[in-house]
């Protein structure tokens, strides 16, 4: 049986739940019950990533449906203390071995970046 992301997140209700209900009925989360969320979705990802039995495109958006969700639920002061963490995890690299988003990731020189305006 596949790993379902529902099955460590809760009640269903609350994710059906318009974002203006769930910030009303949100409780105060410590920082470690937010870290363990964060790791939860984050391995949700890679481990449908490792499977390779769904395509790339229904696990990234699932991925961002997710942490868009847990952003807008979290204390901007957590979500900042929790940003680096979550781009050192191991998914970063399965990330990154799609080209255009790997390309996104990588500094362009100014030279370069002279040279795509020219073209354009």
């Amino acid at each position: 049986m596949p790993f379902e992301f529902s099955e460590v997140s809760g009640d269903a209700k609350d994710q059906n739940a318009r974002p203006e209900q769930r910030h009303k009925d949100k409780e105060t989360k410590t920082f470690e019950e937010s870290r363990l969320k964060l790791l939860l979705i984050l391995e949700w990802a890679r481990l449908r990533f490792a499977n390779q039995d769904e395509p790339a495109n229904a696990i990234v958006h699932g991925l961002v449906t997710r942490l868009h969700e847990f952003r807008s639920d979290c204390d901007p002061v957590t979500w900042r203390e929790l940003l680096p963490e979550a781009q050192r995890h191991s998914l970063g690299d399965c990330l990154l071995r799609e080209p255009f988003t790997c390309r996104s990731f990588r500094p362009v020189s100014m030279t370069t970046y002279r040279m795509r305006r020219r073209l354009c």
